[in-house]
Parts: structure tokens; C-alpha cells; sequence
């Protein structure tokens, strides 16, 4: 159940990190010329995608959770932070 746990909050933080606080993104918006682009500037639509891909590659029978939570919990982290 830690597994599971530590997973979840390690796929809603990677995301919310990647898409809003490196500055990645917003750099290749500015590069690109783009006003969006989903997923990777969308925590919740990024931590859905991440997990969803996370759960196929290893064969989780818990995918529900992970596919559930994880955005959930990223669109938490990116509004409360």
C-alpha cells in the first residue's frame, strides 16, 4: 500500500513539476509560438496521461487508482501550492 501510495505522489509531483514549475514549458511555448500544449502544460491532463502510461508498462492491476488519484492530486498540488 506504500508502493502504491509513493508512486501516486511521485507522478502528480513529476508532473506538476514539469509542466508548471521548470519553466520548461513555457519556454517551448515561447519558442513554438503556442498558446497550448496539452498535455504537457496540464498538470491534471499530464499526471493522467503519466499514470495511465505508467500503469501499461507495468501491468498494474490498480490502474483505476493511479488513473483516478493521480490527476486529482496533481490538480491539488498546482492550486494549493
Amino acid at each position: 500500500m506504500l508502493k502504491i501510495l509513493l508512486e501516486i505522489i511521485s507522478i502528480s509531483c513529476g508532473a506538476f513539476i514539469f509542466a508548471q514549475a521548470s519553466g520548461f514549458m513555457q519556454w517551448v511555448k515561447q519558442q513554438t509560438g503556442q498558446e497550448r500544449l496539452k498535455p504537457f502544460d496540464c498538470t491534471l491532463c499530464l499526471s493522467f496521461w503519466i499514470a495511465l502510461i505508467y500503469c501499461v508498462i507495468t501491468l498494474e492491476e490498480n490502474i483505476f487508482i493511479y488513473v483516478t488519484i493521480c490527476p486529482v492530486l496533481g490538480y491539488y498540488i498546482e492550486n494549493k501550492l
